[in-house]
């Protein structure tokens, strides 16, 4: 198992041969998503202010996410898709992979955007269940059981906040094998690939602890490129350069969820001829 190399992650999407892939048009889907929802949102208050409405004023946010949910998904659906294809390039070519190209490929990250979305809905939602099912018993049990009523709320509170800690531990314990479906499906991407959840169990379970590192160096992605922005905000470029700042900071997130699998499909020959 090899070590990962965060600066090199760092730095990827900025090297010369695919600042055009990892940079630019990323980018302009966080710009063109940010700019619909600015507007949308400009829109709603003005109107709720012409109107002098204040039902209105306090339903304008909320309109505003409706009407920007379709534009949103589909932009991370394309994210989203790009990114399974970089798994491909780099199980096939290692760290220094050429980015995946852009032009000619928009409807196949859209579509493979959406198959993800579908995988991730069915898993989250048998996920939930297996999670939430001791909760909703307990609470059956909970209200048929006779305790006076001050012991009753603070008992309740208690059980309920204490049990939905424990699922949000769950979830980031979880994230690696959230992970797994698309890396194990990256040379042959299918819907119904994505659902052998035994194979992501396998490559996930001895890569584990390097997995968790994965995360923790991810959190710094988040916190290196928050800096810059901080940074760039004082300049009269600053608001420009946030949406490509975000393209560079989902594919380093890539990049080091490749490096911390380093997997290598068995089949990845003949995937590739």
């Amino acid at each position: 198992m090899t070590r990962i190399d965060f600066k090199e992650a760092l730095v990827y999407p900025f090297l010369e041969p695919n600042r055009l892939n990892t940079l630019l048009f990323p980018g302009l889907i966080y710009f063109v998503q940010n700019a619909i929802a600015g507007v949308i949102g400009l829109t709603m208050a003005g109107i709720a202010m012409v109107a002098e409405d204040s039902n209105l004023e306090k339903l304008a946010d909320v309109i505003a996410q409706i009407m920007n949910l379709p534009f949103s998904l589909v932009a991370m659906a394309l994210l989203l898709g790009y990114t399974w294809k970089f798994y491909t390039n780099f199980q096939r070519e290692g760290p220094q992979c050429k980015a995946p190209e852009w032009m000619g490929q928009w409807k196949s990250y859209l579509l493979s955007g959406f198959k993800l979305y579908g995988f991730y809905v069915v898993l989250m939602a048998g996920v939930y269940f297996v999670l939430l099912a001791p909760l909703l018993l307990s609470l059956i049990l909970f209200f048929s059981s006779n305790l006076r009523e001050t012991d009753f709320s603070t008992v309740f509170f208690i059980m309920v906040v204490g049990y939905l800690a424990l699922i949000v531990f769950a979830f980031i314990f979880l994230i690696p094998f959230f992970w797994a479906p698309l890396v194990h499906t990256a040379q042959k991407p299918s819907f119904r690939a994505l659902f052998n959840l035994k194979k992501a169990i396998q490559i996930t379970r001895p890569r584990y602890g390097q997995l968790m590192l994965t995360l923790l160096y991810m959190i710094l992605v988040g916190f290196i490129y928050g800096l810059g922005t901080m940074v760039l905000f004082c300049t009269c470029v600053g608001i420009l350069a946030l949406p490509f700042i975000q393209g560079a900071a989902t594919i380093t997130t890539a990049h080091l969820i490749c490096q911390g699998f380093d997997y290598q499909p068995e089949n990845l020959e003949s995937s590739g001829s």
